[in-house]
């Protein structure tokens, strides 16, 4: 996500493989719990992992957040941190989330 359209094509030491879609510059081809293997993109993994995230909020506080707030931690340079917000605003298209915004770590 933070090198947007130019990330690098190899494999991965976490065991997935960057390939290239016509649709998307960037898919993370993986193999599932199954055997089969799957690609997606970025912004979908992460909009997974962000819809697991208000799972456990909502079990935890016993209602669904109205709002969710994201805070990067890493010191990246300006076009980085872009690529980043773009790609969480795509995730969140895809699930739906109009109401989140973007938390200043210092």
């Amino acid at each position: 996500m933070i090198e947007g359209s130019e990330a690098h094509t190899t494999v991965s030491p976490h065991g997935f493989a960057f390939t290239k879609g016509d649709e998307n510059p960037v898919l993370l081809e993986f193999e599932t719990f199954d055997g089969t293997k799957k690609s997606a993109s970025p912004e979908f993994l992460m909009a997974m992992l962000i819809r697991q995230q208000l799972k456990a909020i909502e079990a935890e506080i016993g209602k669904k957040p109205v709002s969710i707030g994201f805070c990067i931690f890493y010191d990246l340079n300006e076009k980085e941190e872009n690529n980043v917000k773009i790609a969480i605003e795509k995730a969140c298209e895809l699930i739906k989330i109009k109401d989140f915004c973007f938390v200043p770590w210092k």
